[in-house]
């Protein structure tokens, strides 16, 4: 496994697991940085997943450009 992807994973336990002791800018610093990983992996749908969570936390208008396209068509997204 590479550095990067260990970071993610710990990424996503740290979201998972200590969700109720964090900040929810911390948390949805976490989310974007797990979303735009799988969105240079194209792994669309976990991007789509980590989207969903940071918008329960804070809502922005770039993530929200990058759902909508995900939705419409993901190849746009390197765009973004």
């Amino acid at each position: 496994m590479s550095n990067v992807k260990n970071y993610t994973i710990s990424k996503e336990i740290i979201i998972e697991k200590h969700k109720d002791f964090l900040s929810k800018k911390i948390l949805w610093g976490l989310c974007k940085e797990v979303a735009n990983y799988y969105i240079l992996k194209s792994d669309y749908m976990k991007a789509k997943e980590y989207i969903k969570k940071s918008f329960t936390f804070k809502f922005d208008l770039k993530k929200l450009c990058q759902f909508t396209a995900i939705l419409i068509a993901p190849f746009w997204i390197k765009f973004l």
